[in-house]
């Protein structure tokens, strides 16, 4: 298949011959492939020979193939971007590299980025009713006009689909209602007789099930990464626009402040946004309701789910809105600045009151943009009595941002009615292999770490696999089978869990911090509790969030990973007071570790260690530098848990986890009182370090013995001699 058209004029020799593609010096795309075990049985007797230059011809079935030179062809410019896929192989390994020094830094916006909302407010307008239209943000001004054989693509696509369908009438039937509802409601129309030939870009379309969803079980799914005849889809040539989705772990926190709380959808929000008329013939597709009609295509009218920049382009127009209306609303402002998700309302406040108003106010402003809310919640019923019964939900409210329930194993939910978050389960028992571990590792919807242990526990098998080096398909050896059969059977437990949403009642005087970090040969690992005082000196603890990762392969001493360890935690403290700076007011902030080795490095001035271990001290002294680092011994240490892994049942009953060590919830009297001494002889700390980088066997040798060795294989374990 020629990429650019040829020149057939000099190829007299088969001016008469009856072609099997008259149109093969044409570029286009590929309609059907055989394979080569047939070609000879499609061959015929005859054959005419060219020259050089020209192409010779063989009779077959079909017609007259032609095979061969074509003569010289001028190179036409073209610039290709080639991107280098990296193998999943490769991918995998990061599940245990060591932490990278980051505190959730805010990216600053890229050329494209600028460009993108450039474009954004440049062509941005309004209708008469207010309905926002917007233009697709293409990457180049002069973007391209037409994408050869996408036309045909989605064509075979849709025929495709409709056979698949009409197997499963239930299926189909839900489909014609889903397209119906599309195209009642304006959000796709025919394209007239005399337009057909102006389409640029044909979308496939295809759906999704979601078996647990209230409203639409089956979704409609458009697919504009299809390529076209030159390997070229929409999305190529489409700006994604910055990320300006608020972090949902950011959300779920704040969330779980407010005595009052309540939860919406935007009903069909990307489809509340208009594309202007010109770019909607790039969103072309085929459809029809029954068989027995022809083929039809229909233009998608507004921003469609598939399309790389419908994120954006729905996220931005709230925000425009906020800017064009929010002055007459401030409550809806504040909620819709920072407590949405894309199309996920997730917010509260300190009393009924100021709920009622930011709801009516969240309705009335979002009204003027023609959005709709729907799926209410509250953990108040009567936040909810002045709404249609319709509109309400009473029955746990998925926390999972993909809303795709089908798709997850463990995925995290809220109930109203007792205001507590739970975990429902839903394992697929397939065999035990690599891929099928990791597939249901992915599955796995945790975003505040309440499963910390669980996911370790998973992550540290495909590790363990991939050393052995096991296929994605073979069998692992009989002990992983068996320790995974038990997995999978323990994790319909974690149904029993019921995790508080609310930190506290309102009557507290005292909200303190605690971190804990913690390593061992398995993995490293933080977590963070909330601790609560009220005016009577009642005590209570509430877990917070957590994170853990997998030790790397590589050998890397206990020390050095218990610093990785505290540097986890200390970005997760950052990240944990930035979000509660507005809500709450901490009367201290703490952090604990078990290892006397980091907390003798993080006494001292980060100059005096080597590399290593010099620039984490030095992160952590940057990210938390009024946090006070304190000695916690190493069975009160709940990140103990985190750092080696823990079954469900075991977890589930874990109470070190959940609410953290018994001492916590003591006066502070009472809390663990071992300091580290700055000016103490640091090598007594890194001797220590030494002897458990060392194998058992060495550990009897005395360290003055051992000085030399140390020394020779200084880099191999992170010790560092002062003055040496």
């Amino acid at each position: 298949m020629p990429s650019i058209r040829l020149d057939k004029s000099s190829w007299h020799h088969i001016k008469a011959l009856q072609l099997a593609d008259p149109n093969c010096h044409k570029p286009g795309p590929v309609d059907l492939l055989i394979g080569a075990e047939c070609f000879a049985s499609l061959l015929l007797p005859g054959s005419i020979k060219g020259d050089s230059n020209q192409p010779s011809a063989l009779n077959s079935v079909f017609g007259w193939l032609l095979v061969g030179n074509v003569g010289y062809v001028e190179p036409e410019a073209h610039s290709f971007f080639v991107h280098e896929e990296p193998q999943l192989h490769d991918e995998l390994k990061k599940l245990w590299q060591l932490e990278e020094l980051s505190v959730f830094p805010s990216k600053p916006l890229t050329v494209e980025d600028e460009r993108c909302e450039q474009i954004f407010k440049d062509l941005q307008v309004r209708d008469p009713a207010g309905r926002y239209i917007v233009s697709l943000p293409f990457r180049n001004e002069e973007h391209e006009t037409t994408f050869p054989g996408s036309r045909d693509t989605a064509l075979r696509c849709f025929h495709s689909i409709e056979k698949r369908l009409l197997k499963n009438m239930e299926l189909y039937e839900k489909y014609c209602d889903f397209m119906k509802e599309y195209l009642d409601q304006g959000h796709m129309s025919l394209v007239p007789t005399e337009e057909l030939s102006i389409g640029k870009y044909f979308i496939p379309h295809h759906f999704v099930l979601r078996t647990e969803s209230s409203t639409t079980p089956l979704r409609v799914v458009f697919n504009a990464s299809a390529k076209d005849a030159r390997g070229l889809s929409l999305n190529d040539v489409l700006l994604v626009g910055p990320k300006l989705q608020t972090n949902i772990v950011e959300i779920l926190l704040k969330f779980r402040v407010h005595a009052v709380v309540f939860t919406a959808d935007m009903k069909q929000m990307y489809r509340q946004i208009l594309i202007r008329a010109s770019d909607r013939d790039y969103q072309r597709i085929f459809w029809r309701s029954n068989v027995d009609q022809p083929v039809q295509e229909y233009r998608l009218n507004t921003v469609t789910y598939g399309v790389s920049s419908a994120p954006f382009l729905a996220c931005r127009t709230v925000k425009q809105l906020i800017h064009d209306e929010g002055g007459d609303f401030p409550l809806a402002s504040q909620v819709l600045g920072s407590d949405v998700y894309v199309d996920d309302i997730i917010t509260g406040f300190s009393n009924v009151r100021m709920a009622q108003n930011a709801k009516t106010q969240i309705i009335e402003l979002l009204k003027k943009g023609h959005f709709e809310l729907r799926k209410w919640a509250s953990n108040v019923p009567q936040l909810l009595s002045d709404l249609p019964r319709e509109y309400c939900l009473t029955d746990p409210v998925s926390m999972d941002v993909d809303d795709n329930p089908t798709l997850k194993v463990l995925g995290l939910k809220w109930d109203p009615c007792n205001d507590s978050f739970l975990f429902s389960v839903t394992p697929q028992h397939k065999k035990c292999s690599k891929r099928n571990i990791l597939s249901e590792l992915a599955r796995i919807y945790d975003p505040l770490g309440f499963l910390s242990p669980l996911i370790l526990v998973a992550k540290v098998l495909v590790q363990r696999l991939w050393i052995l080096e096991i296929g994605w398909d073979e069998d692992p050896p009989d002990n992983i089978v068996q320790f995974w059969s038990r997995y999978l059977e323990q994790l319909p437990l974690l149904e029993s869990l019921q995790i508080p949403r609310l930190f506290a009642g309102q009557d507290c005087i005292s909200w303190e911090l605690h971190g804990f970090s913690d390593s061992s040969e398995t993995g490293y690992g933080g977590v963070i509790y909330l601790r609560t005082v009220n005016a009577e000196g009642n005590i209570q603890t509430f877990f917070v969030c957590s994170k853990a990762r997998v030790a790397p392969t590589k050998s890397t001493s206990l020390p050095r990973l218990e610093l990785c360890a505290a540097v986890l935690l200390a970005d997760l403290l950052k990240f944990a007071m930035d979000v509660f700076s507005s809500r709450l007011t901490f009367t201290g902030v703490f952090a604990w570790s078990d290892s006397t080795v980091v907390l003798a490095w993080l006494r001292s001035h980060s100059s005096r260690w080597k590399t290593f271990v010099a620039n984490r001290v030095s992160h952590i002294h940057e990210v938390i530098p009024d946090v006070h680092w304190r000695h916690v011994d190493s069975e009160d240490n709940p990140a103990d848990v985190a750092s080696r892994g823990q079954l469900p049942s075991d977890l589930v009953n874990n109470s070190l986890w959940w609410a953290g060590p018994a001492w916590l919830r003591s006066p502070s009297e009472q809390w663990p009182q071992l300091e580290i001494n700055p000016n103490e002889d640091i090598l007594h700390f890194e001797e220590k370090a030494l002897k458990r980088s060392l194998p058992p066997t060495m550990r009897r040798i005395p360290l003055s013995t051992l000085f030399s060795f140390v020394i020779l294989r200084f880099e191999k374990y992170s010790i560092s001699f002062v003055g040496g």
